[in-house]
C-alpha cells in the first residue's frame, strides 16, 4: 500500500510502498473497553519507530 506520508516524513521516495494492512478479528475474550495494539518497526536504515497516534494510550517503545 502506498505511504506518501512516510516518504514525506523520512524523505526517502523508495519507501512509497512501505505500508501494510493488519486485520484483527477480536474473539470473545476481548476485555471490556477493547485493547491497544502497539506496532513498532525496527529498520536497519531508518531505525526504530513506534506507530501509534494516540498519546492518551500508553504504548511504550521497548528496546
Amino acid at each position: 500500500m502506498q505511504r506518501p506520508d512516510v516518504v514525506a516524513v523520512v524523505g526517502d521516495p523508495d519507501l512509497l510502498f512501505s505500508g501494510f494492512v493488519i486485520r484483527i478479528v477480536p474473539g470473545p475474550a476481548v476485555p471490556p473497553g477493547g485493547f491497544t495494539l502497539c506496532v513498532t518497526t525496527d529498520d536497519p536504515l531508518h531505525g526504530r519507530f513506534r506507530m501509534h497516534d494516540n498519546p492518551q494510550v500508553p504504548c511504550p517503545l521497548t528496546p
